[in-house]
């Protein structure tokens, strides 16, 4: 079946950019269409019915506007707050959303002791636990909120040193440490952009678990039911608001191989 339309990524920021280029990369004829809701970010720090409201809102525009064959929502917030609202009041579009790689982190943990790394809306979740426990009872999951390292990424990631990069995760594996947890787990998508660093700091006692390949291998078993795209089309990233786009975003678009596009709502 050939399918031609857009598959439609939405975050708050750039950090579902990882997850939705990983499947660009094995997958470059589908056309991806990348939103950055910079008008409502961050996400993480406001309620739940508040995200819910900004994710239909963003959702029914681009909707409108695109007509996606699949949404992602390429945010773990988002997916925690909005993921089953956004199914009803679209019924004929297949939604992927974004969960922590909780199964590998606790099958694999010796100290049944697996420390989450999100944001506070999401840490605050029990879906994870439900999750945790299905695979291992005896594993204790214990969150860890992060809403400076979303900034941090958001806005000063490209320009920081390694230094800088190093001394901002530090103080999280050594909470982890402390938590005697020895597994991390990224828990929010902008996080992943830091991996390497995290994953160096944790040696040799902490693992670190992200879930952008799971999510990849499942966004194309949707695109394999729903059809394939035989257009090849350069993927956008698209910013809201009205406010002039700042410099960090052509960056940002460079990273992705993509054009640069306003989209006001």
């Amino acid at each position: 079946m050939v399918n031609n339309k857009p598959i439609l990524c939405i975050d708050s920021g750039i950090g579902g950019l990882t997850y939705c280029f990983h499947f660009h990369k094995t997958n470059p004829q589908e056309p991806l269409l990348y939103i950055a809701d910079r008008d409502n970010f961050p996400y993480g720090s406001r309620s739940k019915d508040s995200v819910q409201q900004i994710i239909l809102k963003l959702v029914r525009s681009a909707v409108a506007q695109y007509d996606p064959k699949i949404i992602v929502l390429a945010c773990n917030t988002a997916s925690v707050s909005a993921l089953n609202q956004i199914r009803a009041a679209f019924p004929s579009i297949p939604i992927v959303g974004t969960v922590p790689a909780i199964k590998p982190a606790v099958l694999a943990s010796r100290t049944n002791t697996v420390a989450v790394l999100g944001t506070a809306l999401t840490v605050r979740d029990s879906s994870d636990s439900a999750c945790a426990q299905r695979y291992n009872p005896s594993a204790q999951l214990i969150g860890i909120k992060a809403p400076e390292l979303v900034n941090f990424i958001e806005y000063d990631l490209f320009h920081a040193t390694e230094a800088e990069k190093e001394a901002i995760v530090q103080p999280f594996i050594a909470q982890a440490r402390d938590l005697h947890a020895d597994s991390l787990v990224l828990g929010c998508t902008h996080f992943v952009l830091l991996k390497e660093v995290f994953v160096t700091a944790g040696k040799p006692d902490i693992t670190v678990y992200d879930s952008v390949a799971g999510v990849s291998r499942r966004i194309a078993e949707v695109v394999d039911s729903v059809g394939r795209a035989t257009v090849a089309r350069r993927p956008q990233l698209l910013v809201t608001g009205t406010a002039p786009i700042e410099p960090r975003w052509h960056t940002y678009a460079a990273l992705c191989s993509g054009d640069l596009t306003m989209y006001a709502y």
